[in-house]
């Protein structure tokens, strides 16, 4: 898709055809990006910090819930 992009923006960066492309090449960036954060942010409650907690905050099923987000 980006070699598409680069193709399309050096041989007409004006045409309409290529501010459709880079619309659409940035929503897809924008929705794996957005992807990407709710993986890591499942991660990170999942994921034990150095200090260790008082109580136990996560069940095994709750872990397990997490664990398939990702």
């Amino acid at each position: 898709m980006l070699e598409e992009l680069r193709q399309q923006v050096r041989i007409d960066p004006a045409a309409p055809a290529t501010a459709r492309k880079l619309a659409a090449g940035r929503e897809a960036v924008a929705a794996e990006l957005r992807r990407m954060e709710q993986g890591i942010a499942a991660m990170l409650k999942a994921v034990a910090t150095a200090v260790p907690p008082r109580n136990a905050w996560l069940s095994p099923e709750e872990l397990k819930q997490r664990l398939q987000q990702l």
